[in-house]
């Protein structure tokens, strides 16, 4: 678990437009405080409402965890096989990159098993848990062991008849809270098509995309809060993309997700492939516990990749902040005070116009 202030240490260069601030000033509760945060900037807010401000958000806070996901290229457990053979010194750059990261759940794609993941994060720190498929492709999760894992499953149907790769479904409890997540490697070679195309990997694609859908609609009637993420193989933000608003199409009510990629260009690989396939995807409660502005990627470079065997694809993270379950009611006082206080404000800076105003017309007179 972290500080909701912690910096994430990213190297993503300026032209990218990311950056890696941390979430320095006032942190407010919920997106709607988004105008205190804006009005109470240490240097132009009083100091009593300050201290006021933050003692309701320490009060407020919840446990914060980072998750991220993260396809690292046909890692294998031993030196020297598969698609990407490694040395000892590529396994330690790799480790230095999931120190770097510090998440506290990492959704896996591409890894063979446990002993794979356990080179590169901390088999002391965290519990693996993988797809049963007998494959080197798996998809799985690394947990912190902080973190409970009430259960974890095969997303089987994913997988089309064992044709493609499974997912890899679990539930954590944080803070009492219980929060459902998937990890997806989805069909390759279908990256920007129509899905109805007459292509066998867009077909298959499309299929996934139809079961995916089916487990979106059960998780929305069940309440769950949950998060999607992997390698979805698909860059949604193409104009063309027709596998996103089959998945966000509002049915069942109150289905509607929040992709934290949106518009958002990829420095990985110094920009080779500048419109993300690579996810996180959250139903409307799941985001309700987004940290605003926590959206990170861990930028493998060209020279990263050209100096050791890493992979072809970067990390990406969020933060979230979940409420512990008995202070929901706690939670609801603080965003009233906040909402008075923000009319406070506005009032209060309606009141300072017109004074302004009127002290210049006296001049003028």
């Amino acid at each position: 678990m972290r500080s909701r202030y912690t910096d994430f240490p990213c190297r993503a260069p300026e032209s990218s437009g990311l950056t890696a601030e941390g979430m320095g000033g006032f942190a407010v509760i919920r997106r709607r405080g988004a105008y205190l945060q804006e009005r109470f900037r240490p240097q132009h807010v009083r100091p009593f409402i300050g201290i006021v401000l933050l003692l309701l958000s320490s009060f407020a806070a919840g446990e914060s965890i980072r998750i991220a996901t993260w396809n690292i290229e046909h890692l294998r457990a031993e030196n020297g096989v598969g698609h990407v053979p490694r040395i000892d010194a590529d396994y330690r750059a790799l480790r230095k990159f999931s120190e770097a990261l510090d998440a506290d759940i990492v959704a896996l794609q591409e890894v063979d098993g446990a002993r794979a993941a356990a080179r590169v994060f901390d088999a002391s720190e965290y519990n693996f848990f993988f797809s049963r498929r007998d494959d080197v492709q798996r998809t799985g999760f690394a947990v912190r062991k902080t973190i409970h894992v009430v259960f974890d499953q095969d997303f089987i149907e994913l997988a089309l008849n064992g044709s493609v790769r499974r997912g890899v479904d679990i539930v954590v409890d944080i803070a009492g809270n219980r929060l459902r997540l998937l990890s997806v490697h989805l069909k390759s070679r279908c990256f920007n098509k129509p899905l109805n195309t007459d292509d066998r990997h867009c077909r298959m694609l499309k299929q996934q995309a139809s079961t995916l859908e089916n487990w979106i609609d059960s998780r929305t009637r069940e309440g769950v809060p949950f998060i999607i993420l992997g390698d979805f193989n698909r860059q949604f933000d193409d104009s063309r993309d027709d596998f996103y608003p089959d998945i966000d199409d509002g049915d069942p009510p109150p289905l509607a997700l929040f992709r934290v990629t949106e518009n958002r260009r990829s420095a990985c690989l110094d920009g080779r492939f500048p419109i993300y396939i690579d996810h996180i995807v959250l139903d409307e409660q799941a985001n309700a516990f987004l940290v605003p502005g926590s959206f990170r990627q861990l930028v493998i470079t060209e020279q990263d990749y050209a100096a050791f065997r890493l992979s072809d694809h970067c990390p990406i993270a969020i933060d979230i902040d979940v409420m512990e379950t008995g202070d929901s009611s706690a939670r609801g006082q603080v965003d009233s005070l906040l909402d008075e206080i923000s009319t406070m404000l506005r009032t209060t800076d309606e009141k300072l116009e017109k004074l302004k105003e009127l002290i210049h017309s006296m001049k003028n007179e």
